[in-house]
């Protein structure tokens, strides 16, 4: 069977990789030039977590986050 058509289990979990999730957000904004670089962190940050996810990235500098509905944003 081809690996892409293995089906993932309902206990998977996804584990957050904090220095990666920090060094592309730098990264990102330091692309931006003179706009400046937010995050996305809608879903509970794609499922990672959304408190730990804002607070790495406002630590890293990050200030503008970006929610689907005023309950995420609420949770930050």
């Amino acid at each position: 069977m081809d690996d892409r058509n293995q089906i993932i289990p309902a206990t998977a979990k996804v584990k957050l990789d904090a220095n990666a999730l920090v060094a592309n957000w730098r990264n990102l904004d330091r692309l931006s030039g003179n706009a400046q670089a937010g995050a996305a962190v809608k879903a509970n940050a794609y499922g990672l977590g959304v408190r730990d996810v804002v607070q790495k990235l406002v630590v890293a500098g990050c200030r503008d986050f970006f929610v689907a509905n005023w309950q995420e944003a609420l949770e930050i």
